[in-house]
């Protein structure tokens, strides 16, 4: 067993990116309101709190003005993090970014997979 940080406290005075904040239990997401609100937390585990301040930047694929209606997702966190809001729309949307998108993934790949016959 090791002492880890954890991603909150890795992120004190400077940026936490949290991605499909939307399918965070509600347990979660009251937690998250208290880390954001008083800078403390629990770590899971921990008898203490810790303190980090950070800033907050989260992306879901789901609507959570929808999940706030059916109760999925807590009306308080979704205040506080709803300040500033950018859709991106699929790439289905944007034909014009695939072609791109391709050429850019085709001349990393041999960075990536090295000379491997066996995924050729």
């Amino acid at each position: 067993m090791a002492d880890r940080a954890g991603l909150l406290r890795s992120a004190d005075k400077g940026v936490l990116f949290l991605d499909e904040i939307g399918t965070l239990g509600l347990d979660e997401q009251a937690m998250l309101l208290t880390a954001i609100e008083d800078k403390r937390f629990y770590p899971v585990g921990a008898d203490k709190e810790v303190a980090s301040d950070f800033q907050l930047i989260a992306g879901t694929n789901l609507d959570l003005r929808d999940a706030v209606a059916r109760g999925e997702f807590r009306e308080d966190l979704f205040a506080r993090i709803n300040s500033w809001s950018y859709t991106l729309p699929g790439l289905a949307e944007r034909p014009e970014n695939i072609e791109p998108n391709v050429y850019y993934f085709f001349h990393l790949a041999p960075k990536i997979l090295g000379d491997r016959p066996d995924l050729m």
